[in-house]
């Protein structure tokens, strides 16, 4: 089991995952949210999958899916859930970012 600590996710102090699943052959990986971000007030629990393809332009395409359980019978609003990809996409930017500057960081 891997722990990933993110301490980089905007209006949140931190948030703490789980990787279930990487598949580096079918470029996929999924995990989930054990501490932090709104798990306790807002959500019972949240799973990301990320899938990566090769782009038409020779870049990489990601497609991600969030699978969500609200506390009670409240709905995520079209505001709450596009904050949500926001928080993702600035996430993969921190985290490109920070690959890029630091090659050997990967294999």
């Amino acid at each position: 089991m891997i722990i990933l600590k993110v301490i980089v996710v905007q209006e949140y102090r931190f948030i703490k995952g789980r990787t279930d699943v990487f598949d580096e052959e079918k470029s996929f990986f999924k995990y989930t949210v054990i501490e932090g971000e709104r798990l306790g007030t807002r959500f019972n629990s949240l799973v990301y999958e990320v899938k990566f393809d090769e782009a038409a332009n020779g870049g990489t395409e990601a497609k991600m899916k969030v699978d969500y359980d609200t506390i009670g019978d409240a709905t995520l609003s079209d505001d709450e859930a596009k904050q949500m990809k926001e928080n993702l996409l600035y996430l993969f930017k921190a985290v490109e970012a920070f690959l890029f500057q630091n090659p050997d960081a990967y294999a």
